[in-house]
């Protein structure tokens, strides 16, 4: 850009300076006409050296000034293509950007989605935990419950079973009497659960009562 501004400058002076010695020349021409045949072809003579010298000086000077417009032009366009250059290299960077955060987006709903999804999971698995917890509960209950309350027909036959044994032993009906005691010691293991070993207790005789 310096170079092209130096060389419109030159050319402009150069211009000037041929239309200067143009003025010039017309002047010595017209002086010329006035002295005199001999004179007028003397300043014929330097008048056309003068306009030669001055058209080598135009032309020198267009010359000059079609160089400078052309180093302008190159230079405009090494600009243009600077500018257009650093266009593309700033939208290249611009779409890697956008890229880039549509990438970091993308993986952020990802790891939004996973983390939700894992929640979700652990929420059920804790909801069927407590779900579990709650049955156990229950069951336990209920056998505790049952643990707790007796044998409703259990209970009765044990009540039968002495009932018929006191009314026996009233009516001194010992064979009947130990058959519902019997009953009793029998229905009670069972309840138990556990192995009992039975112990015969010795007969005891109605003589011997009767002689003591």
């Amino acid at each position: 850009m310096n170079i092209s501004k130096n060389n419109g400058i030159s050319a402009i002076l150069v211009i000037s300076s041929v239309l200067l010695l143009s003025s010039i020349s017309l002047s010595q021409d017209s002086y010329g006409q006035i002295g005199g045949n001999d004179t007028n072809q003397t300043n014929q003579t330097g008048g056309q050296n003068n306009t030669e010298q001055t058209q080598q000086q135009l032309e020198q000077a267009n010359q000059q000034l079609t160089q400078a417009n052309q180093t302008q032009q190159q230079v405009s366009n090494e600009t243009q293509q600077q500018l257009t250059q650093a266009n593309q290299t700033q939208q290249q960077v611009s779409n890697e950007t956008q890229q880039q955060l549509e990438q970091a987006n993308q993986q952020l709903a990802q790891a939004n989605q996973t983390q939700q999804q894992v929640s979700n999971e652990t929420q059920q698995q804790l909801e069927q935990a407590n779900q579990q917890l709650a049955q156990a509960n229950q069951t336990q209950q209920q056998v505790s419950n049952q643990t707790q309350q007796p044998d409703a027909e259990m209970i009765e036959k044990l009540l039968n079973f002495t009932n018929t044994a006191i009314l026996a032993l009233n009516e001194d009906d010992i064979s009947v009497a130990e058959d519902n005691l019997g009953q009793i010691q029998n229905t009670l293991i069972n309840a138990s659960g556990k192995q009992v070993v039975i112990v015969p207790a010795p007969a005891v005789s109605t003589s011997d009562e009767d002689t003591d």
